[in-house]
């Protein structure tokens, strides 16, 4: 099992932070991704932030290709590795999410 902090983990745009869902503790405090009165504001630091709080996801999809998950892949005719449908969509909506194409 990973040695990271366990649950999912948020990114609190007001404060610029990345905490985790299941035990309140802060994960990163993101330069620039704060969108309160007192913070500096700017694309990348809020790219970061996404980036940052997709990390467990990016980890299990990661993990699942690395210990080849029969029940992610398939083969086609020719016998070629392929994804099937559901493990592409978990990969496409990790990436919207990451690109800040889509808000928990």
């Amino acid at each position: 099992m990973p040695e990271f902090t366990q649950g999912k983990w948020i990114y609190d745009e007001p404060f610029g932070v990345i905490f985790s869902e299941e035990t309140c503790a802060v994960i990163a405090n993101v330069q620039g991704a704060g969108t309160g009165s007192c913070f500096c504001l700017t694309q990348e630091g809020q790219a970061n932030a996404r980036l940052i709080a997709n990390a467990p996801e990016m980890y299990k999809l990661m993990k699942s290709v690395v210990d080849f998950d029969y029940g992610a892949f398939k083969f086609d005719t020719d016998g070629n590795l392929i994804f099937t449908r559901e493990k592409y969509d978990e990969f496409r909506d990790l990436l919207a999410h990451i690109d800040g194409k889509v808000s928990d």
